[in-house]
Formats: C-alpha cells, structure tokens, sequence
C-alpha cells in the first residue's frame, strides 16, 4: 500500500487485509483497528468485539466478510509482489458482493465461483496495471474483467483502480469499450457509470 492510502486507511474504524498486511499496519500504529484474515477465513462483522461497535452496530445481521484468493500478476512473482486477498461480503437476505482486490488472474475467480457461488454485484480492480520489471498486468485487463463478471454471473459490477495512477496501462475508457453491449439482468448497463468524486448508489 502507497504512503497516503496507507495514512489514511489507519484513521478508520476497521480495515481487513491479509495477515502479513495487518502486521505492517499493526506497528505503525493509528486509531483503526486491524485485522488480518487468511484465505477463506471469516470475519463477523455484527460481532462487535471482533471488528469494534462502530462496524457492528451498522451491520446487517449475519453480515460476514470472506477473505478469497488473489494471484497480484504472474505466480513467478508472487513472492516479490506480496500477498493479496480479494472478500466476498455476505449477509441473509442481502445481495452477495465480491470485490477483486489485486487479482489479475480469471482463473482465480473461476475458483471462487467454483467454492462459493455466484455473486449479485462485483467490484473489480481492473487498469492492467503494469511495472517495467515484469512484462504481464498485475491486476485486470479490461478483457478480463468483462469475462470475470460473466463467470461471477453479477448483476452489476462497477469498475475501479483504472485511473489516478501511472501503473495502469488501461484507463476506463478500455474498460468501458469492453463491457459496452452488456445489459444487467436488472435493467441497465452490466457496468454501473461511477463518476470521480461523486457517491454512486448501484441498483441490482
């Protein structure tokens, strides 16, 4: 995690990342409380001695947050890269939601189908971000996020980490071209429109 996002993540309630991400986060200290999930491991988020009252008292009865698998460019550089998670959010009668994280890999996601279902809305981290050591995208073609939502079987993805950073070797224009044709089953664009700066509610 870059210097700012980093900052500001610790002036939050709560924040879920993997173990060896907790444990940077941990020793730098701020009001935020930190928790490190493994693969697959669940967090409760109506428990509010696991994730503080702040989050509990917001949360949907039920509500869980699943960490999943993320593969950060190829697996030869795996160790380099560090570990990253994608979560699936849950909760009875409330749409399932997944978020990618770092995962650049289909695959992966075809895992997670596999393990746990389908989804209702997806969030995918797409811009194919690239470094010059490594000639592969580490996160999300705009190619591969289309086929990621068809796997997920979403009824509404919305698309970020395309834009604001120099890593990204496709903006959302590339992301834009590629879903366009794509209806939800719930009326609309697959591809929810996410104006910069602007609070989005996203109807499924």
């Amino acid at each position: 995690m870059k210097t700012p996002p980093r900052a500001f993540s610790l002036t939050l309630p709560l924040v879920v990342t993997t173990p060896a991400g907790a444990d940077d986060l941990t020793v730098r200290g701020g009001a935020a409380q930190v928790v490190g999930l493994a693969d697959h491991a669940a967090l409760a988020l109506d428990d509010a001695a696991a994730v503080g009252a702040e989050v509990a008292d917001r949360a949907p009865a039920g509500a869980a947050l699943v960490a999943v698998p993320a593969q950060h460019g190829p697996a030869a550089f795996a160790e380099r890269l560090g570990p990253v998670c994608g979560f699936l959010l849950t909760a009875p009668g409330h749409p399932t939601v997944y978020i990618s994280g770092d995962n650049s890999e289909v695959a992966v996601v075809e895992a997670i189908v596999d393990r746990y279902g389908q989804v209702d809305a997806a969030v995918l981290f797409a811009g194919a971000a690239r470094i010059p050591a490594i000639d592969a995208p580490l996160t999300l073609t705009a190619a591969d996020a289309r086929a990621a939502a068809l796997v997920l079987g979403a009824r509404r993805v919305v698309g970020l980490h395309v834009d604001q950073w120099t890593h990204f070797s496709e903006g959302r224009d590339a992301l834009e071209s590629e879903f366009a044709g794509l209806e939800s089953p719930a009326g609309g664009p697959l591809l929810a429109a996410t104006p910069t700066g602007s609070r989005t509610e996203v109807s499924l």
